[in-house]
């Protein structure tokens, strides 16, 4: 069976890259195409300098075989790298196109392992980090020049748009996209619903969620919502990262799944009086978020609603309260006081296992 091989390195020099890829040398001498430096640029913004390449071999042999790709390649790979960068390597079979690949990396103690996850996950594992999404999404993810371009086009497109349609596209009540750059945001009276992904480049965001810091998060620090607003939608303000305060009136009567997800600077959150549900995952990576002020209405609290908020160290729960959700408060590693409703309020309250 033919094996081949791609390669992704990243270090944190140009120095240091160029020495990991001379150990690879003997590995790809005379075997591979469509080499490709990475460097910081506008539309892949990192939050310190990184660079790297792909590769693409011929045919070779698999790690498993004990050649050269892992004593003399990978280990020296990894004791010159550890911390400061990482080679991963993707063993694949064009005799067998549709099967798992195998893949090969290097780790931050100078050692190496094998796997079979998406290369992406493989530099997380090899950087010791979670934000390795940021560092070499477009090597990972696959990425093209054309396809930067192609990112760079989208960006003067919204810009474009923002200039000739305002920040603001309302449509029969709902407000469709909002396209601004401003900290402090003021819904426009006459708006009835914020729509899905109103504040959020849907594409975008599910970029983001493949390769995490280089979504560009709005710049939203601060949002006000008059009163008869009835809905906030789905995803409408996920990952608004810089969000610190949010002002929701008692006229809203839904909120969408994970309509805040990912809003990790908000430290607090009011919710509507007469709210009755908090639908799944609705705060879920909200890592800032210390207080949470239940309505009276409120019956149901979703699967995940808040889950990963690790600065929730206390909460008060409303006497009709009847179900919360599996893992509604899993990885709170703060929360230490829960009062749940007493016999006198709601006895038919439902908590599924893993919840809490």
């Amino acid at each position: 069976m033919e094996i081949n091989a791609r390669v992704y390195v990243i270090a944190d020099s140009p120095e240091l890259l160029k020495v990991a890829c001379d150990v690879l040398e003997k590995q790809m001498e005379h075997r591979y195409f469509g080499v490709e430096m990475l460097e910081p640029n506008a539309v892949l913004p990192l939050s310190r300098p990184w660079y790297g390449f792909s590769v693409s071999t011929g045919p070779t042999s698999g790690p498993e075989y004990g050649d050269g790709w892992w004593d003399d390649g990978l280990r020296k790979c990894a004791g010159l790298l550890k911390k400061n960068g990482a080679v991963v390597v993707e063993f694949w079979s064009p005799d067998y196109p549709d099967e798992d690949c195998t893949y090969a990396h290097t780790t931050p103690q100078g050692g190496v392992e094998m796997g079979g996850r998406c290369s992406l996950y493989s530099y997380k594992r090899a950087l010791g980090c979670d934000d390795v999404k940021m560092v070499y999404q477009e090597l990972a993810s696959g990425r093209t020049r054309r396809q930067r371009d192609a990112a760079a086009s989208r960006m003067e497109k919204q810009a474009r748009l923002r200039r000739e349609k305002g920040d603001f596209e309302v449509v029969n009540g709902i407000l469709k996209k909002y396209r601004g750059t401003d900290e402090h945001v003021v819904i426009p009276e006459g708006v009835k619903e914020i729509g899905d992904f109103a504040f959020v480049d849907e594409r975008g965001w599910e970029r983001m969620l493949l390769e995490d810091e280089a979504y560009d998060a709005p710049a939203l620090e601060a949002l006000e919502i008059p009163d008869g607003v009835y809905r906030i939608g789905t995803y409408a303000l996920a990952y608004c990262r810089n969000l610190k305060k949010l002002s929701i009136p008692d006229s809203v009567m839904e909120i969408g799944e994970r309509a805040f997800e990912g809003c990790e600077a908000l430290e607090r959150a009011r919710l509507p009086a007469g709210l009755k549900a908090i639908e799944d995952s609705t705060f879920f990576l909200c890592y800032g978020l210390r207080t949470v002020v239940f309505p009276e209405s409120l019956e149901e609290i979703g699967p995940n609603a808040f889950k990963g908020c690790d600065s929730l160290s206390r909460i008060a729960l409303p006497q009709g309260l009847q179900r919360i959700g599996k893992d509604a408060f899993k990885d709170c590693g703060k929360l230490r006081d829960i009062n749940l409703p007493n016999e006198n309020g709601s006895s038919d309250m439902r908590s599924q296992e893993g919840s809490v």
